[in-house]
């Protein structure tokens, strides 16, 4: 789950509301991580371009990591 903690620099990340003045966005990485979690979703697509069924990983992985 989040930590409290916020990424410093650019780092890519998937935008799923603009309220205005903050962004609620996932951040992508290209590395594995040190263990999976139920959340986890692993994909691979070019920068600017995420297939339908990936966006569909992601809405149940945030459903399963409890974020409304």
């Amino acid at each position: 789950m989040f930590n409290g903690k916020e990424f410093g620099g650019k780092h890519p990340a998937l935008i799923l509301k603009n309220t205005g003045d903050s962004l609620i966005v996932v951040p992508l990485s290209s590395q594995s991580p040190a263990s999976i979690k139920p959340y986890h979703v692993n994909f691979f697509s070019p920068y600017g371009s995420v297939k339908g069924h990936v966006l569909n990983d992601i809405k149940n992985a945030i459903e399963v990591a409890g974020i409304n």
